[in-house]
């Protein structure tokens, strides 16, 4: 049995049967600026203000840890011109990702493994690792930080999302379907800081961000169907609402309604 067998808040079956109901997402494209790709405009912001010193820089080398389905394999290939990976511990999270990458035209490598226990040659090798809405799913958050870090070269950055449990979204999760709730340690800003430096990090950033996305809470419990879709429409416009009044005014990141928790830190420097 593997360490994450042993401390995951899920499993396999349940990424499988989560990944093969759910439908690809579509491509990023940060040229669309309406009101619905406000969410991946921002997603694109919080990248740049952290990865803008390797613009350009040749060969840089980006691993996704948890990379099923991700559509910002493609987007690291083609927009920062990375070299990237993907790392999954299910059959069809790694071939979705796979399909990711086809569609957008992008090369990369994807690979099955579990973060716990990575492929020898994975190890130590990467610029830049990335998780998001990974390490939240196992109970000691430390160690799965320090399990995502040995995937980093000396210096490198580790970049964690997660979504933030700890305000709107949580209650409405809890309240919605608590199963899912319970899939996840809650954890605010502070939290996801001290586990980063728990695990022997140098932290770079840490932040809520993005005003408000009701879009990521998941209820699929909530039955009947016409009553999870009418609820799915409401958060949409919930959600749009913000958007829209954020065009004209200013609406900071705060902990109780903003989406989501970045942490970002760099392993140290070999001695």
């Amino acid at each position: 049995m593997s360490k994450s067998d042993q401390t995951s808040l899920t499993n396999p079956d349940y990424w499988e049967k989560t990944w093969t109901r759910s439908m690809l997402p579509p491509q990023v494209n940060i040229e669309n600026r309406s009101l619905r790709n406000h969410a991946t405009r921002g997603w694109h912001r919080y990248f740049e203000s952290l990865l803008q010193p390797l613009a350009g820089v040749r060969s840089v080398r980006f691993i996704e840890l948890g990379a099923a389905t991700s559509k910002w394999l493609p987007y690291f290939a083609k927009h920062w011109g990375f070299e990237v990976s993907g790392l999954d511990y299910v059959e069809y999270g790694c071939e979705s990702a796979r399909r990711m990458l086809a569609d957008a035209g992008a090369e990369g490598t994807i690979v099955q493994g579990d973060i716990f226990d990575p492929p020898a040659d994975m190890k130590d090798r990467f610029d830049v690792v990335y998780s998001g809405g990974l390490i939240e799913h196992f109970e000691n958050t430390a160690d799965a930080v320090s399990a995502c870090a040995q995937f980093a070269k000396p210096g490198g950055l580790i970049i964690t999302t997660i979504p933030n449990m700890t305000g709107a979204i949580g209650s409405l999760q809890k309240k919605l379907d608590r199963a899912v709730y319970d899939k996840h340690v809650a954890l605010d800003a502070e939290q996801l800081r001290e586990a980063h430096v728990k695990a022997g990090l140098s932290i770079v950033d840490s932040r809520y961000f993005l005003s408000a996305n009701f879009g990521v809470l998941n209820h699929p419990a909530v039955r009947p169907r016409i009553l999870n879709k009418a609820i799915q429409a409401a958060e949409s416009a919930a959600t749009l609402s913000v958007w829209l009044a954020e065009s004209a005014v200013a609406i900071p990141p705060t902990r109780w309604l903003s989406p989501y928790v970045g942490c970002a830190a760099r392993k140290p420097l070999a001695s």
